[in-house]
């Protein structure tokens, strides 16, 4: 198995992403402060992922064992691309940044600061997919989290990190008894090559989530 753990600096927010989680205009003066304000605060923002390689595992009709952890859904199996290496992984824009808000009164700034954290954490998942390519030359891939399938129960996100060894705690993650990962702004699941193309927001119906990347599908049968 193959391990990458890599840091990143020189953090720059995404003007229209942040307009887009703010859900504002570029053009009014409420997203005009609140880009000086993160401007000043951008080093706060530490991107950080990790990413380990599992060349063998087991797959079952209701989930799939890699080493001797069982990942328990049965719509993650039909996903799955038996013929390519699974890897597991987390992305993180740091703990600096929730740190620092935790010690603030103003609500504006501590909500900016949420969503620059939730940004950074999209910045170390950029980094992943260019490590990806570059290293692995895998370009197209499907991921999946834990809770974000209909049967996979977040709380197997412990089973995330137990595969990922004591390697997790090198970029500063902590995981909670309820599956929960500190700092908050953190994704992590499993990943494979494929040229499918889905996304888990196709399974989920939440209303107007700023971060949507497809429609959701109320009948997707998969």
């Amino acid at each position: 198995m193959a391990i990458t753990i890599n840091h990143y600096t020189g953090f720059e927010p995404d003007k229209n992403l942040l307009a887009k989680l703010l859900k504002v205009h570029k053009d009014t003066l409420l997203f005009k402060d609140a880009m000086a304000f993160v401007n000043i605060k951008k080093d706060l923002i530490k991107p950080k992922f990790i990413l380990k390689r599992f060349e063998i595992y087991k797959v079952y009709d209701t989930g799939l064992v890699i080493g001797d952890i069982k990942l328990n859904s049965k719509t993650l199996v039909k996903m799955l691309n038996i013929n390519a290496p699974i890897f597991v992984f987390a992305g993180t824009g740091g703990k600096e940044i929730e740190l620092y808000a935790d010690d603030l009164t103003d609500y504006f700034e501590k909500y900016v600061l949420d969503q620059m954290a939730y940004m950074g954490c999209l910045y170390s998942l950029e980094a992943m997919r260019q490590t990806l390519k570059n290293t692995y030359k895998i370009e197209n891939y499907i991921s999946f989290a834990p809770g974000s399938l209909p049967d996979w129960d977040v709380i197997e996100t412990k089973k995330i990190f137990e595969l990922m060894g004591e390697e997790y705690k090198k970029i500063g993650l902590r995981i909670l008894d309820s599956g929960m990962v500190d700092p908050l702004k953190t994704i992590s699941g499993i990943l494979f090559e494929s040229n499918d193309v889905f996304n888990s927001c196709q399974l989920c119906n939440r209303e107007n989530c700023p971060t949507r990347l497809r429609s959701y599908v109320s009948k997707l049968q998969i």
